[in-house]
């Protein structure tokens, strides 16, 4: 009987499977390896890439945000240039009061300037010498006559800016504090006591007048010049009050 098997090996074919086998597994997840980790290196890039763009646009918005604020402080920022009074009348009449009204010149946020007020020459009393705001107003009354400066200085900060009002004080013309008789000698001068201050600007309303002029004369400031012997009378008026004075030159 022939053996068509020759030297047929059972071995052989068994190992030839067995190779055959497990080279095509092995092939196999070699190729499916590779193909994961070229799958997780570009998962990686892309969230490399991912991350590195978040981080980038953290920092630019970090950046706007700081030249937002910074600009914003920048147009913000208080600046005192300098401190305004208010319209005040160039003179004051005794025991009047009238309001003072201050004002910080400058740029930016100035509500936190604080005021000082001081009067040179104590003629005024200030109700409030202590203020603060962009813009105020305080009370003086004057109290005696005179001439004197209400000082104001602002300050903000550091930054210190002053101003200065001068104001004379002036006594209103009244009836009872003038004598109603005067003598004066003839070719001889002498004031009528008529004390309304110590300033031109006091007397700038007050008129004084002779009612005649042959007897005796009178000059803005109530000085009256006897001409020859008699009688006659002196009136002293402003626009609210008028005065009676009867002269007798000797």
């Amino acid at each position: 009987m022939n053996n068509d098997f020759g030297n047929y090996d059972p071995n052989d074919d068994a190992s030839n499977a067995f190779d055959s086998v497990e080279g095509g597994s092995f092939s196999e997840s070699v190729s499916d390896s590779n193909q994961y980790q070229e799958v997780g290196f570009k998962s990686y890039k892309d969230n490399k890439s991912i991350i590195k763009l978040v981080i980038i646009g953290g920092a630019v918005l970090v950046f706007l945000i700081a030249i937002f604020v910074v600009l914003k402080l920048t147009m913000n920022k208080a600046k005192l240039e300098g401190v305004e009074i208010g319209a005040i009348d160039e003179f004051l009449y005794v025991d009047e009061e009238v309001d003072v009204s201050l004002k910080a010149l400058g740029s930016g946020k100035l509500s936190g300037t604080k005021y000082s007020i001081v009067d040179d020459n104590n003629l005024l009393t200030i109700t409030n010498n202590e203020l603060s705001g962009a813009s105020t107003s305080t009370k003086i009354v004057a109290n005696r006559i005179g001439r004197t400066s209400i000082n104001v200085t602002a300050q903000l900060g550091s930054v210190k800016k002053t101003a200065s009002k001068d104001i004379v004080v002036c006594k209103r013309l009244n009836e009872e504090d003038i004598s109603k008789e005067f003598n004066v000698s003839v070719a001889s001068a002498k004031l009528l006591d008529v004390e309304l201050g110590i300033d031109d600007l006091c007397y700038g309303d007050i008129v004084f007048e002779s009612a005649n002029s042959d007897i005796a004369t009178v000059d803005n400031y109530g000085k009256i010049t006897g001409v020859k012997q008699g009688t006659t009378v002196v009136t002293i008026s402003d626009k609210d009050t008028t005065v009676s004075v009867k002269v007798t030159v000797n």
